[in-house]
C-alpha cells in the first residue's frame, strides 16, 4: 500500500507554500518561478515515461512543468541543469541561496510524490544525490 501524497493533486498554491516554506524567498513568485524552472531542467533529465508516472500526485501546472521536455533524455551533468534553471529570466540569481532553493523544489516533489521521486532518483547519476538529500531533509546544501 502506497503513502498517501503530502500534497494534493489538485492544490497547486499548497505545493508553492511548501517550496517557499523549505527554503529562503523574498516572495510566493520567486518560490513560483524556482518550481517551474527545475522541474522544466529535470524534464530534459529525465525519462519522458517516468516524468508521467510522477505527474499523477502533481497539480497540473507543476505536472506541466515535469513533462516540459518530450524527448530522449540527455545526459546534463548536474551543472548544466543548474545553469538551465538560471536561465529562466524569472529566477532570482542569487547563487548564495540557489541550491537551497533547488533543494526545497526536489524535496517538496519527493513529498509529494513518494515513491515515485525514489525512481526519479534512481535515474541520476551520484553527483545530484548532496541536493536531493539536503532538499528532503531541509538542510542547507554546502557549496
Amino acid at each position: 500500500m502506497t503513502a498517501p501524497a503530502l500534497v494534493s493533486p489538485t492544490d497547486e498554491q499548497e505545493f508553492y507554500d511548501r517550496v517557499e516554506s523549505r527554503a529562503s524567498f523574498e516572495s510566493g513568485s520567486e518560490a513560483l518561478a524556482i518550481t517551474h524552472a527545475t522541474l522544466e531542467a529535470f524534464s530534459e533529465r529525465i525519462s519522458e515515461g517516468q516524468a508521467r508516472d510522477l505527474t499523477d500526485d502533481l497539480p497540473r501546472p507543476i505536472a506541466e512543468s515535469l513533462t516540459h521536455h518530450h524527448g530522449n533524455p540527455a545526459e546534463l551533468s548536474l551543472e548544466e541543469v543548474v545553469e538551465r534553471i538560471e536561465s529562466h529570466d524569472e529566477v532570482d540569481a542569487d547563487l548564495e541561496a540557489r541550491d537551497e532553493r533547488i533543494a526545497a523544489v526536489l524535496g517538496t516533489l519527493a513529498e509529494a510524490t513518494g515513491g515515485g521521486f525514489e525512481d526519479l532518483r534512481a535515474q541520476l547519476p551520484s553527483e545530484f544525490e548532496e541536493l536531493i538529500e539536503s532538499g528532503e531533509s531541509g538542510r542547507e546544501v554546502e557549496s
